[in-house]
């Protein structure tokens, strides 16, 4: 059940980044979004770690490859998204939609 949940999880990521995020260039949006994914990707370490603590397996030498590979994926995208909330990279938010002042 949990892996079906998680898998409805995923579509859903996907399908609010490909269509929805592509419908604007709100910044507050973009946010918005970014925020309740980096949530749920919070709330999927938290899982990893109590599962692989059940485990015995907390040490990364005892992980398995789709265990490296779900949570390095996870630990990627994560960390992307805090970039963006931080706005790292961003020249300033001068002429984007949504940005305060405009």
């Amino acid at each position: 059940m949990v892996l079906t949940q998680r898998g409805g999880g995923m579509l859903n990521f996907g399908i609010v980044s490909a269509v929805l995020l592509r419908y604007t260039d709100d910044v507050n949006i973009w946010s918005i979004v970014q925020v309740a994914c980096l949530t749920v990707d919070l709330a999927y370490y938290w899982s990893a770690w109590r599962v692989l603590g059940g485990q015995g397996r907390l040490s990364p030498g005892a992980w398995r490859a789709e265990d490296w590979g779900s949570l390095g994926i996870t630990v990627f995208a994560g960390a992307v998204r805090a970039a963006f909330l931080m706005a790292v990279g961003f020249d300033g938010r001068q002429g984007v939609k949504g940005a305060k002042g405009q």
